[in-house]
């Protein structure tokens, strides 16, 4: 073990010799013509202490700094300024898979790989040309053959003229970092191809709405590379979604970090597109944006919904009695000529259980067959039957 350097080693070693030549001195004293002899005893014997004390000191610093050096919970090393071990302390020892005293006379770069030799070489180098040496990763080969990568920092202890006398390694286990790593990369690229692959533009902006990512369906969708976006804002980009609305949409996600939904409409290329963005997985760095085309959705909406109201206007001109119920005899839907007829306001009647004027009994079992004879196949069906008014008057209906 080599804690102190070696102009300390050569005082401890000269105090040490002068302590002894002084108790020889001391002991060897009887009687002096120059002073009494109880002087020159105490006069020496107080040298003798205050030496012993100096002797003392260095050794007790010496011995506190190897046990706190050895006891480190981190890989120390410390070289000459070619790489050969001088002392290493337990971690390092488990780091190695080797015992300190196994390692002291060995060269460090014995226990690297061929490949991270010029490494080690390069920054022992860089400490004699007085430079700073960055930390390092570089991997070590423990005995059984099994690679553990490390990080590397080392520094130099210079002697009285300035050269490199030692060099401290300071050496950490990055195992778990490197898994980490590896797992992070391993769960982006699995990412990075589900985003590919979908069909809609999906995209990733960060909390001042500079966009981080852009999927190939928006390359394809825009028209616009993902190289020439990155790092824009999302509105410059498309102004559609720097509407009032959309950005209130956003801040709301962003804010409460749930996810929701808006509608947009573009014009791309001269035609007119309608989509879903879908916020989803906010995140304290910002927001991942799903947008789907629903074009098609929209333009199908549309014409259900003209469709529905040419039916309705039919419906509502036709002066025959129309009324659509549900089995629970819930009313869905009444034409102004049967609220008339039954002298019902329309919105008394929808959404309500309505019971229909009283069939007689017997005309019953005909209503009944002709229900009974609905099909899918067969969606109409014509029975001819009295009803009974509310005011008890029968009337015919077909």
């Amino acid at each position: 073990m080599r804690p102190s350097s070696s102009a300390t080693d050569d005082q401890i070693g000269a105090l040490e010799a002068l302590y002894r030549r002084v108790r020889a001195t001391v002991n060897g004293v009887v009687a002096s013509r120059i002073a009494s002899p109880i002087t020159l005893t105490e006069g020496l014997r107080e040298l003798k202490d205050t030496l012993k004390t100096a002797v003392q000191k260095p050794k007790t610093a010496r011995n506190r700094y190897h046990d706190r050096f050895l006891h480190i919970p981190v890989g120390c090393v410390v070289t000459d300024p070619q790489g050969v071990i001088l002392e290493a302390n337990l971690a390092a020892g488990d780091l190695f898979g080797l015992s300190p005293d196994r390692l002291q006379g060995t060269p460090l770069e014995r226990s690297v790989p061929e490949g991270d030799r010029p490494i080690v070489r390069s920054r022992l180098e860089a400490l004699r040309r007085g430079e700073e040496v960055a930390v390092q990763e570089i991997s070590i080969v423990r005995p059984d053959g099994a690679a553990m990568p490390i990080a590397a920092a080392v520094s130099a202890v210079r002697d009285s003229g300035g050269r490199v006398a030692e060099c401290c390694w300071i050496l950490r286990d990055i195992s778990m970092q490197k898994r980490m790593e590896e797992a992070l990369r391993e769960s982006e690229r699995r990412y990075r191809e589900l985003t590919e692959s979908i069909s809609d533009i999906f995209i990733a902006v960060d909390r001042d709405n500079r966009l981080i990512y852009w999927n190939r369906a928006a390359e394809r969708i825009s028209g616009v590379p993902a190289g020439e976006v990155i790092g824009k804002s999302l509105y410059d980009v498309s102004p559609p979604l720097g509407s009032d609305e959309v950005r209130t949409f956003f801040r709301e996600v962003l804010e409460t970090r749930r996810p929701g939904i808006s509608e947009c409409r573009f014009r791309l290329r001269g035609r007119e597109y309608f989509f879903d963005v879908h916020a989803s997985y906010p995140t304290r760095e910002g927001v991942s944006v799903y947008i789907s085309d629903s074009t098609a959705r929209k333009h199908a909406e549309e014409a259900l919904r003209r469709s529905e109201e040419r039916y309705r206007g039919v419906i509502e001109s036709q002066t025959e009695l129309i009324y659509r119920w549900l089995p629970d005899s819930t009313v869905t839907f009444a034409n102004d000529a049967y609220c008339r007829y039954i002298g019902v306001r329309s919105e008394d009647l929808i959404g309500h259980r309505y019971a229909p004027p009283t069939v007689p009994p017997e005309d019953r079992a005909i209503v009944q067959q002709g229900l009974a004879s609905l099909r899918p196949d067969r969606p109409v069906s014509t029975v001819e039957h009295r009803v009974i008014m509310p005011g008890g008057e029968i009337r015919w209906q077909q």
